[in-house]
């Protein structure tokens, strides 16, 4: 007869546990390091063509390159990820400041890219509403002065979800999005971004179609203007749903544990494939800015063709 202690536990094999999570981890990581390169080649190139060619430095475009910065800091989000995940032998202290910085870099890119698509949006409404005065009231240095208030802003915002970390416990996530009621004002504030950013944009677009549609005016300059503003304004719309699609579900799985929907175990298992669709939002952008404006497709050409 074999005596069994009274303390032993009894193992219990789960297959998604013992199976299922590590490739799904290894899989995750490794597309994270290839979307990493992505965004570095991707944004770098967009910086790059913008400060050679005069054709693309337009007040507008000060807007794409404080887009491409704030989509620039997602490769560090994607190292402190990579950390975080895997065991290098880091100490507890160690431990907390990769996780806060993995936070701060996850608030400082939502909200760096929420505010900078609202921009667009209200930037090019202007420039549609009000072409022969545009540039009295818009100018670079103004612009370049908002930007650098926003950042603080950003900056602000983000320390201060980061240092709401005091230990770290089963993962950086788990100890930051817990069931826990003081979350329940940072996981809002993400959610006030997306409706907000929804409910703009369907306002100015038709506030700008229909200025298009009642000019009536010989001036070729307003008609090109409104045309041009009609362009960006559509690009910063698939910027938008690019945004939206890729940062929130994991505001969504957030929101669903914090009221206790689901267990935070669940977010666990799954927050790789939300990473990884996360983290793509970092490097579509260019692709958009292809797409959707020849100046950049050109710009893109001649720099990779070294022309």
């Amino acid at each position: 007869m074999t005596l069994t202690p009274a303390n032993a536990t009894t193992y219990v094999y789960d297959d998604y546990n013992e199976l299922v999570q590590p490739i799904l981890l290894e899989f995750c990581t490794a597309f994270q390091i290839l979307e990493g390169g992505f965004i570095l080649c991707g944004n770098a190139l967009t910086l790059y063509a913008i400060s050679r060619f005069t054709s693309l430095q337009t007040t507008s475009n000060i807007l794409i390159i404080h887009l491409a910065v704030a989509d620039l800091l997602g490769f560090p989000t994607i190292v402190m990820y990579i950390l975080q995940d895997f065991d290098f032998g880091l100490t507890d202290t160690w431990k907390l400041l990769v996780c806060r910085i993995c936070i701060f870099l996850v608030h400082i890119t939502a909200y760096g890219n929420s505010f900078v698509i609202l921009l667009i949006g209200y930037e090019r409404c202007l420039y549609i509403l009000y072409p022969l005065k545009y540039d009295i009231y818009i100018t670079k240095c103004r612009l370049k002065c908002f930007m650098g208030i926003m950042w603080l802003v950003v900056a602000v915002l983000s320390v201060t979800n980061s240092y709401q970390i005091d230990s770290v416990v089963n993962g950086c996530i788990s100890s930051f999005y817990q069931e826990d009621s003081k979350q329940v004002f940072s996981a809002s504030i993400c959610f006030f971004q997306y409706i907000n950013l929804i409910g703009t944009y369907s306002i100015i677009f038709y506030v700008a179609s229909k200025k298009c549609t009642k000019t009536v005016a010989p001036y070729s300059i307003i008609q090109k203007a409104q045309s041009n503003g009609i362009k960006i304004l559509k690009m910063g719309m698939c910027i938008l749903g690019v945004f939206i699609g890729c940062t929130l579900p994991f505001y969504i799985a957030v929101f669903l544990v914090i009221f206790g929907v689901i267990h935070i175990d669940n977010l666990i298992r799954y927050s790789p494939l939300l990473r990884t669709l996360w983290c793509m939002n970092y490097w579509i952008d260019p692709l958009i800015y292809c797409w959707r404006m020849p100046e950049f497709r050109k710009a893109f050409h001649k720099l990779l063709l070294r022309k």
